[in-house]
C-alpha cells in the first residue's frame, strides 16, 4: 500500500460500537461517517448540543492534520484525473497543490510537500446493519503529540484510563481461522480486556489478523453478553 499523506487516523469504539469493517471506515453502502466540523448527517442522540459544539470547537484547536501541497503525479497514474505520489487523486488536492506542481521525477516527501492545517475530519462513524452501532473517530497529524490524542479521549470522548494497552499486531494478508480456534481467540480477547479494564489497539483495517480482533469485538458488543464495555482503537492511514 502506497503510503498517504495523512498516516494516522483514530476511531473509538467503546463497546457500544459494532465493528462491521473492524476499526477502519466503512466500506462504501456499509456506514455512514458523521463529521463533527462539515456535518455530514445529524448526530447520534447520545450527544446533546453543548456537547456538539464544545468537540467543533476543541477539536480544531487542538489537533491536525497534513495535507498534500506539492501535486507530483505518479509515473504510472494514467487518465484525465490523475493520483499523486501522496496516494490522493489530483480531483482530492487543494489549489494550491496543483499550482506548485512538479514534475513526475522528483520524490515525493511528507514534511517538504504537505502542509499542517487544523483537522476538518472528526465525529462518528455510524456502522449501518447492526443495530446502528456508532464509533467515533479523528483525522490526525503524523506529528500530533500524544498527550493531545489522550486528552481528547479522557476529556472529549469521555473514556476511562485503562489499567491496561493489548497491542494486537500481525500481518494484513487474509487468513482462515476455523471456527473453533476464532471463538478460542474471541473469548480470550475480551476476557482478558474486560477483566483488567484494557484498551484493546489494532492497525484499524478490516484485514488479516486485526480484522479478526474487530470481528471479536463486534461479536461480544452484538450478543450483548456483558455489561462491561470493551474499549478498542484503531490507527490506520487515511
Amino acid at each position: 500500500m502506497k503510503k498517504r499523506v495523512q498516516p494516522m487516523a483514530v476511531q473509538n469504539n467503546s463497546g457500544e460500537g459494532a465493528w462491521q469493517r473492524s476499526l477502519g471506515a466503512p466500506r462504501k453502502g456499509k456506514g455512514r461517517m458523521k463529521n463533527g466540523h462539515r456535518r455530514t448527517g445529524s448526530f447520534s442522540s447520545t450527544f446533546d448540543v453543548s456537547e456538539q459544539s464544545e468537540l467543533s470547537h476543541w477539536i480544531p484547536s487542538h489537533i491536525t492534520m497534513r495535507k498534500c501541497i506539492t501535486f507530483i503525479p505518479d509515473e504510472k497514474s494514467r487518465g484525465e484525473d490523475r493520483k499523486c505520489k501522496c496516494g490522493y487523486l489530483q480531483s482530492q488536492h487543494l489549489q494550491i497543490a496543483l499550482k506548485n506542481e512538479k514534475s513526475s521525477d522528483t520524490k515525493w516527501n511528507s514534511m517538504q510537500h504537505t502542509q499542517s492545517l487544523r483537522t476538518n475530519a472528526f465525529g462518528e462513524i455510524e456502522f449501518v446493519g447492526f443495530g446502528q452501532r456508532v464509533g467515533k473517530f479523528v483525522r490526525v497529524n503524523n506529528t500530533t503529540e500524544p498527550e493531545d490524542v489522550l486528552k481528547l479521549m479522557r476529556e472529549q470522548w469521555k473514556l476511562e484510563l485503562p489499567n491496561l494497552l493489548i497491542s494486537v499486531t500481525g500481518g494484513a494478508k487474509n487468513f482462515y481461522m476455523k471456527a473453533r480456534l476464532q471463538e478460542v481467540f474471541r473469548k480470550g480477547l475480551i476476557k482478558a480486556a474486560q477483566s483488567t479494564g484494557a484498551w484493546i489497539i489494532t492497525g484499524g483495517t478490516h484485514t488479516g489478523v486485526m480484522k479478526h480482533v474487530g470481528e471479536a469485538v463486534r461479536t461480544n458488543a452484538v450478543a450483548g453478553r456483558s455489561s462491561n464495555k470493551v474499549v478498542a482503537i484503531g490507527v490506520a492511514t487515511w
